[in-house]
């Protein structure tokens, strides 16, 4: 009797049915947790630009009007200005706006990405960070953790409705 070499289609078959098994259960917790070094990106850039802010608003009594004017760099960036009541920061995954009337910088996810589920927004004025964050595609809970993962506490009832429900997180 000879020895067959090889694996049969029964075994190859095993063998994919295990792959695909763990891709399924890898892939959504991969993806949330590139969603969650992009909007601690977006935090830690943020709060260098409100540090920046208060910086020079020690230094010239007022807040800079154009991100130009900051002692910081942001990564391959564009910066537009609109009217003198913003200065918008410009970045792959998310936006920086500066708004210097109200002394407080916005950080706000890039509405319609594809390859995210989760939008966000962090608020940093005087006294406060704000985390807001909806899902559009899945629970809330979701939503909940992304803003826990950036430090957040002290969640608000969710409002609004469905997949756009809002939670309040302050940080």
């Amino acid at each position: 009797m000879k020895k067959k070499k090889g694996f049969t289609l029964i075994e190859l078959l095993v063998v994919v049915v295990i792959i695909a098994i763990l891709a399924a259960i890898a892939l959504p917790k991969y993806q949330f947790v590139v969603m969650k070094a992009r909007a601690s990106e977006a935090f830690t850039l943020g709060k260098a630009a409100y540090t920046a802010q208060e910086h020079y608003n020690l230094i010239h009594d007022e807040w800079a009007m154009n991100a130009d004017e900051l002692d910081i760099s942001f990564p391959s960036v564009s910066f537009n200005n609109n009217n003198n009541a913003q200065a918008n920061i410009v970045m792959e995954n998310f936006d920086i706006s500066m708004r210097p009337k109200s002394k407080e910088i916005y950080v706000r996810s890039r509405y319609g990405n594809k390859k995210q589920s989760i939008d966000y927004e962090i608020f940093f004025k005087k006294g406060s960070i704000k985390c807001h964050a909806w899902n559009r595609i899945d629970s809330i809970e979701k939503s909940k953790k992304l803003c826990i993962a950036l430090g957040g506490k002290n969640p608000t009832k969710p409002y609004g409705s469905g997949a756009w429900t809002y939670i309040e997180f302050d940080l």
